[in-house]
């Protein structure tokens, strides 16, 4: 919430529009980006090479993916220490380059652009969206709160929602995007930072691949809160699915009774059910693991989307060879 932190993230915006604000920039300077496929929307921002320029420890990340005018192999942490003061410096007595009113201009752009994927209906909520169920979250969970993902729909919905006010305010999987990562990561995060309040927010496929993780949350008497989401998919691919075809395939799960679950591990068992900010606090006000369960269905735009998708497979069939010839792409 810096005044001239945009807080972009390619879940909230689109690359064409963080591509139009680099293209008003006399410099950009990359710190410790290796610009690969997760970091540009899938190559998708193009950065003028003559314009940037790129900083990381090391020679062959600067050497990868992006051409720039400059490369500095150097540490980051000791680069700013000298560069920040020597800005400061330059800058001294000037105007500010990007007034206010311009940066908060950007900022609403960046944030509200690009095709979003249809959302789930979160019940319990007021009202039932995930944009309401990450503020509560965020209003419960004090500046320096940790926030853990799995991978998954609500990875991306934690990224689209979620305020984060902190370093290492929130911590996902990146790059490589491995399913139980979430619950293991969260207990790294406790012991890590043990002054740092840590939340996990997992998807239920996620829990399946590692929620017995939760044994040794318990076992290391950890103040966790552990979010499941349950809408009984692996939705994220489940929602490609019906945007592409209308039909889907191997994406239904069998999940256990959550409450159940954690009773027999030793957990404390939370159902949100209208009241999400209580609920989370008494998670973190607990003192040990607390397994919460959120509630997801399929809302009015994820039937829409299904709709779409199955007049696209009709015309795909039926029309194989223009479907051929645009790449496979929208009618």
């Amino acid at each position: 919430d810096h005044p001239l932190a945009l807080g972009f993230d390619f879940a909230r915006g689109g690359a064409a529009d963080l591509a139009s604000l680099v293209g008003e920039a006399d410099c950009v300077l990359a710190i410790g980006c290796k610009l690969g496929a997760a970091g540009t929307g899938i190559w998708a921002l193009r950065i003028p090479p003559e314009r940037l320029v790129r900083v990381d420890a090391s020679p062959e990340v600067l050497a990868a993916n992006h051409p720039a005018r400059l490369a500095v192999a150097a540490d980051a942490q000791a680069l700013l220490a000298q560069l920040v003061p020597a800005i400061e410096r330059e800058c001294a007595g000037r105007p500010p380059p990007w007034p206010a009113a311009d940066v908060a201009a950007w900022r609403a752009r960046l944030r509200g652009g690009g095709d979003r994927a249809a959302e789930p209906t979160f019940h319990g909520v007021v009202p039932p969206r995930a944009e309401a169920f990450f503020a509560s979250l965020r209003r419960a969970l004090p500046r320096e709160g940790i926030v853990v993902t799995d991978s998954g729909l609500h990875q991306d919905l934690a990224r689209r929602h979620l305020e984060v006010w902190s370093p290492r305010g929130l911590v996902a999987p990146s790059d490589f995007q491995s399913m139980g990562f979430g619950l293991p990561a969260a207990i790294g995060a406790c012991l890590a930072a043990p002054e740092r309040p840590v939340v996990a927010v997992v998807g239920d496929g996620g829990l399946a691949m590692s929620g017995l993780e939760l044994l040794t949350a318990v076992r290391e008497r950890l103040s966790l809160p552990v979010v499941v989401v349950n809408d009984g998919r692996l939705n994220r691919i489940r929602l490609q699915q019906l945007a592409a075809t209308g039909r889907t395939e191997s994406v239904d799960l069998l999940n256990p009774d959550f409450e159940a679950l954690a009773h027999s591990v030793g957990a404390g068992p939370e159902l949100v059910d209208g009241d999400p900010e209580g609920v989370l606090r008494r998670a973190l006000a607990a003192g040990r693991p607390t397994l919460v369960e959120v509630r997801a269905g399929d809302s009015a735009a994820i039937h829409l989307s299904r709709a779409a998708g199955l007049a696209r497979g009709a015309l795909r069939r039926g029309f194989p060879r223009w479907f051929r010839r645009r790449g496979g792409g929208e009618p």
